[in-house]
């Protein structure tokens, strides 16, 4: 498991009378995300940063999808959620879908000189919420 995903989720257990729960999101047209994205790692290795290499490819920027997340929650009964991530799309597409977001915890894990220029793309390109002073 990445790094980032072992800091993010632990085990699904009750929090008081909440839930802690993972819920994934792949992109559009996941059948072909695996060859796609080892492209763009390999134009990300020549030099690229991840938006960059992405729209090389013909990709979006961001290619993941949360519909299926808000319709899992919805099925669940959750009325709102207290949303770790660093991605400010993920908090709007939640609450554009019906479902508060009462916090948003921004994760720094697993932060390495071979993925700072990573992160730094991430938060100056896609606006994570990232510190600008990533050492």
């Amino acid at each position: 498991m990445w790094p980032a995903a072992r800091g993010r989720y632990g085990r699904d257990r009750p929090i008081g009378d909440r839930w802690r729960c993972r819920i994934s999101s792949w992109p559009r047209g996941s059948r072909h995300w695996s060859s796609k994205q080892a492209k763009a790692y390999s134009l990300q290795e020549e030099g690229l940063d991840t938006v960059d290499a992405n729209l090389a490819l013909g990709l979006p920027s961001e290619a993941r999808e949360y519909g299926a997340a808000v319709a899992i929650l919805r099925d669940l009964g959750i009325k709102s959620v207290r949303l770790l991530t660093n991605n400010p799309a993920k908090k709007r597409y939640l609450e554009d879908g019906g479902i508060p977001v009462n916090e948003t915890v921004p994760l720094i894990v697993g932060l390495a000189d071979e993925n700072l220029g990573y992160l730094e793309a991430k938060r100056a390109r896609m606006g994570h919420t990232i510190p600008a002073n990533l050492k």
